[in-house]
């Protein structure tokens, strides 16, 4: 993702400049900000004018489980590299269908999740 961003997922940093908004996350799905005809009427209201009022009932945080994993990501890679080493390890050392198994099965995986 690091070629084209996380579409505002943490935040748009490079909005620092008038007229541009950033406020909290809306309580709802994904069409909360347009769920009432006030919410729409702001957004409105902002591409005409530049101008809007901040709406009620904004969260101070998102993503829930999503935002978990997210955050998580990086250390399970760490994570899924060294299992991978184990199982090739147990492989090499202790040579047994069941290991040669295993150390198959979660190159496959990585490289699955590698192409994806």
């Amino acid at each position: 993702m690091r070629d084209v961003g996380d579409g505002g997922f943490g935040g748009f940093a490079q909005l620092d400049a008038p007229p541009a908004i950033q406020w909290p996350f809306f309580k709802g799905g994904h069409a909360a900000p347009l769920s009432t005809s006030d919410r729409r009427q702001n957004v409105a209201r902002y591409i005409t004018t530049g101008t809007a009022v901040e709406p009620e009932g904004l969260i101070d945080t998102a993503g829930g489980a999503l935002a978990l994993v997210s955050r998580l990501s990086p250390l399970l890679v760490v994570v899924a590299a060294a299992l991978a080493a184990a199982a090739i390890g147990w492989a090499l050392v202790a040579p047994h269908p069941a290991s040669v198994s295993a150390a198959i099965l979660v190159l496959l995986v990585l490289i699955g999740l590698a192409v994806a």
